[in-house]
């Protein structure tokens, strides 16, 4: 019989070169060095922290990914981490402590893996595509037939981590440029698992939401330091500060699975602004 699990989820820090470095009017730095003092500090242990993805900021490079290591090294529990769109596999393989962890596929580029734990599997796959479709995602085809063996043979309950969100979002800028470029297929393979499947984690949108599609659960988080806002019928984004950093607790057991929401004060003043106003 498995065992309760319980896991943080945090994503789209957006560390960049320098401490003072901001974007749209914030500084990443700061909001997660905040977020890691206070995980540090939680009564209730995690057994495993998941970032999905962002851990950098604009175009990965040594300054940045050198930040986020001095922040998250600091973390006393073990790490693991999804290959975001500002981020790169090979920047986060040389940078960033992990827990134990399989390969599950032979291409070194791509962050694909997965790792066991009190009876349960949790599987990371690695979106990030060419520069010329971002923001979207792309899943490369050894990814897609690692997931198939794993619904044919595999026995274990079944978590999935990956940046891209694979379903639309109710939102007409969203759906046009942050999607998972093969989410529909993504999709119908993970309908074939039925109860083993437990949940979807994914990041990127900047804004904790839940969706159940087909029998099959999504879950995102919040941004530690910068939210977008995006209601049905923006054709562009709008940046919301709301001073609050977010990380989910989430908790397995045999019979239910519990995604709690929390956030933080991370000292920045509240607005809502588009990217035009905020240029200006």
């Amino acid at each position: 019989m498995s065992k309760s699990i319980r896991f943080i989820h945090i994503s789209d820090t957006h560390i960049g070169p320098t401490k003072d470095f901001k974007l749209y009017n914030v500084a990443p730095y700061p909001c997660a060095e905040k977020i890691v003092d206070y995980l540090n500090n939680l009564k209730e242990k995690p057994d495993f922290i998941i970032h999905s993805g962002d851990v950098a900021a604009t175009i990965p490079d040594d300054p940045s990914f050198k930040n986020a290591q001095e922040i998250f090294s600091k973390l006393k529990y073990p790490v693991y981490y999804v290959t975001g769109n500002h981020d790169r596999s090979s920047f986060i393989k040389k940078y960033l402590n992990q827990g134990d962890r399989i390969d599950l596929v032979t291409d070194v580029s791509k962050k694909t893996y997965y790792f066991d734990l009190k009876g349960y599997r949790f599987i990371v796959l690695d979106g990030r595509g060419p520069d010329t479709i971002d923001p979207h995602g792309s899943l490369s085809e050894d990814q897609f037939k690692a997931l198939e063996q794993e619904i044919t043979n595999g026995t274990l309950p079944l978590v999935i981590f990956i940046h891209y969100p694979p379903i639309e979002l109710d939102s007409l800028w969203l759906n046009k440029n942050m999607l998972l470029l093969e989410g529909d297929r993504l999709h119908s393979l993970l309908k074939k698992v039925g109860d083993r499947l437990l949940c979807v984690f994914f990041g990127h949108i900047h804004r904790g939401m839940q969706i159940v599609k087909d029998g099959v659960f999504y879950s995102s988080i919040g941004s530690t330091f910068m939210q977008f806002a995006w209601y049905p019928s923006q054709e562009e984004p709008v940046m919301e500060s709301t001073g609050l950093s977010y990380f989910n607790y989430v908790t397995i057991e045999d019979t239910q699975m519990t995604v709690k929401e929390y956030s933080i004060p991370n000292g920045n003043n509240y607005f809502l602004k588009t990217r035009r106003e905020l240029a200006s």
